[in-house]
């Protein structure tokens, strides 16, 4: 059926029925049509005439109905004005008299909870739920609908951020935990406090295992005074010989400026030749006409600018731009004639510098990371340092100083397991040999399986090595065969051999080694708080960014790249 006949069809009336002169079986099929009964119940013969008794779905008025004198007119009328009639279904949605879609009935706080999502996701205003345009929009899509304030939106938005939060307290992960103001000064004392009361509101301040920052001088003041407020709860292990962790990517970051430093002038010419390129329309067709000249290039322009602060976004620009070299030579807007050799030599130079700096103050803790790999452990880790180190006393000097530092922490791990009645000791596995509660006797293959166990660990103790011991000493996985190895996964299936080791790996191998998925938060910030809506409250800007965080996680593409 079509769509012409279908609107027909339902909006047949009910005396042109009754004038149809093909006779009353053909008039009681056609009544059977009418949209009126989706809305309306026969609640049976009432005398001799055959008038029956409809009653209302919504509000269960009743009206007589049948015959020629008691037409269905009536309780179409009563239907357009009925307030409490429902559509609970796609079944009972019609086209109505006036050719307009009724649509289901919606329910309010799904709507308000998918609206304030969307706010979140989309980082759309809270006037968005006021404009009148959509406003308009809403009363057409269902005009049951109550379009609600700004106040009550921000109060649905805060009513998913103290849900979310109560979920994330249950299963912490890489998550914005708060995302909050700090006027100034920005002094290490500053900081500490506020860092401090963030972590005394999640109630974590016992639990803290690393802090990693930016190589800002507040922030070395900062963790300073933080590890002492710390230690105060006795709380950070080896005495917080661990705690501070300078972001990689930082570190990186300003050694390759230190080397973009030489080649300033140059990129300073490409990044204006891009911009004047960009310019206007003119200029991009005559560029495309320069390309065209040169030829065996790709035609569609591709110029991108960069952030000039990150390296990375400078290696797009370039990346975009050197394809089309000749062509900016035949543009003629600048000349690029110097002695290459000298450049990169001063870069390298630099550069170098620039990393000796930062290798002589490195994280030790982060070396554990790579020794609780199975397949790198202490024998590679001493080969790669062989290459960064050119002297060799030093390179031994560094992996001794490693060595012993991971003996301490992971003596740390075994005392707090041997104070520790919930912790199971490693040397007292024994395996059952008797029937456990009604559970009847152990097959046998399972029975052997836990004495080799047992033997292990008795074979352990009795040699007088510990966990770490017998685990640097095991041979190296073979990345040929393991390239693709989930190291976090390997500890929880080696836990039963491991379990203190496995302890230490699940914290160690969970310290960031950088803060760009942090500082992403403030690429999504620079959105929630622009030029209109820069009077946002701070407790709202917090609630909007941790929410899309925790519902959404990080987006790649919201880098400032």
């Amino acid at each position: 059926m079509d769509s012409a006949s279908l609107n027909q069809s339902v909006n047949l009336d009910e005396q042109e029925l009754e004038s149809n002169k093909s006779g009353k079986e053909t008039s009681k099929k056609a009544k059977e049509f009418s949209d009126v009964w989706n809305f309306f119940i026969k609640k049976g013969v009432v005398d001799q005439d055959g008038i029956q008794i409809a009653e209302c779905k919504g509000c269960k008025k009743e009206y007589k109905c049948g015959g020629k004198r008691y037409v269905t007119s009536t309780l179409r009328r009563h239907k357009d004005k009925c307030k409490m009639i429902k559509f609970n279904d796609v079944g009972q949605m019609f086209i109505d008299h006036e050719g307009k879609i009724s649509s289901k009935k919606i329910v309010q706080k799904i709507a308000r909870d998918l609206l304030a999502a969307a706010v979140i996701k989309h980082d759309l205003p809270f006037s968005f739920v006021e404009y009148d345009g959509i406003r308009a929009w809403i009363k057409y899509v269902n005009p049951d609908d109550i379009c609600i304030s700004r106040n009550t939106l921000v109060s649905d938005i805060t009513k998913i951020y103290m849900r979310e939060k109560g979920k994330l307290k249950h299963k912490l992960n890489s998550k914005i935990l708060n995302f909050a103001k700090l006027p100034p000064p920005h002094t290490g004392v500053e900081l500490a406090a506020k860092l401090f009361s963030f972590l005394k509101e999640w109630g974590i301040e016992k639990k803290v295992f690393s802090l990693t920052l930016d190589n800002a001088s507040s922030n070395d003041n900062m963790q300073d005074i933080l590890k002492e407020q710390l230690s105060l709860y006795d709380s950070l292990l080896c005495g917080g010989e661990f705690f501070h962790i300078r972001c990689s990517a930082h570190i990186l970051n300003l050694i390759v400026q230190e080397g973009l430093k030489v080649a300033h002038d140059a990129l300073h010419k490409i990044r204006e030749s891009v911009k004047y390129v960009k310019g206007s329309e003119s200029r991009m067709k005559k560029f495309e006409e320069c390309v065209g000249a040169v030829g065996n290039i790709d035609t569609g322009i591709g110029l991108r600018l960069d952030v000039s602060t990150r390296w990375n976004s400078i290696y797009l620009m370039l990346d975009s731009v050197i394809k089309y070299k000749k062509a900016f030579s035949s543009f003629q807007l600048n000349d690029r004639n110097y002695n290459e050799d000298v450049v990169i030599s001063d870069m390298c130079r630099r550069m170098k510098e620039k990393f000796d700096k930062y290798w002589r103050q490195y994280s030790i803790v982060l070396a554990f990371g790579a020794i609780l790999d199975p397949r790198i452990k202490l024998s590679m880790l001493e080969y790669f340092y062989g290459k960064v180190e050119s002297d060799s006393t030093k390179c031994q000097d560094k992996v001794s100083l490693v060595r012993t530092k991971l003996y301490t922490l992971f003596q740390h791990y075994s005392n707090a397991n041997e104070s520790s009645s919930s912790q199971p000791q490693f040397s007292s596995i024994i395996a059952p040999t008797s029937t456990q509660g009604g559970g009847g006797i152990k097959s046998k293959g399972k029975r052997i399986f836990d004495e080799i166990k047992a033997f292990e660990s008795q074979s352990i103790t009795s040699a007088g090595k510990s966990q770490l011991d017998l685990y640097l000493e095991e041979p190296k996985l073979e990345f040929a065969y393991y390239e693709d190895l989930d190291v976090l996964e390997y500890w929880k299936n080696h836990k039963h051999r491991f379990p203190i080791i496995a302890l230490m790996a699940s914290d160690v191998l969970a310290i960031p080694i950088t803060i760009v998925a942090s500082e992403l938060a403030f690429s999504i910030g620079a959105r929630v708080l622009n030029k209109y809506r820069s009077c946002t409250l701070p407790e709202k800007v917090q609630a909007l960014i941790c929410t899309r965080n925790w519902l959404h996680g990080y987006n790649i593409g919201d880098l400032l790249f």
